[in-house]
């Protein structure tokens, strides 16, 4: 019998649009934005990470040089997903 269906605990960091800009994403996943929805905008790095372990949350950003120290830590089910956005400008 195939396993069911994980819903991963996203968390979007502060640079990203509010999570009612992905409705689809809600549907699927736990999403959480840090400053629309735990109301912790301006925080540093390091507390965004820490709020996502706590929270077993994979902490999505456009920001990735912000988060690359954090990269390969075993921290349970805490992760980062991060990109670079491309403007065409």
């Amino acid at each position: 019998m195939p396993k069911s269906f994980y819903k991963h605990k996203l968390l979007l960091d502060e640079h990203m649009p509010p999570r009612s800009y992905f409705p689809h994403l809600n549907h699927v996943f736990d999403v959480k934005h840090i400053e629309h929805d735990l109301k912790k905008g301006g925080s540093d790095d390091e507390e965004v990470y820490g709020l996502a372990v706590t929270h077993s949350r994979i902490i999505i950003s456009n920001n990735w040089p912000d988060f690359l120290l954090y990269v390969g830590r075993k921290s349970g089910d805490c992760g980062i997903i991060a990109g670079v956005l491309i403007g065409t400008g």
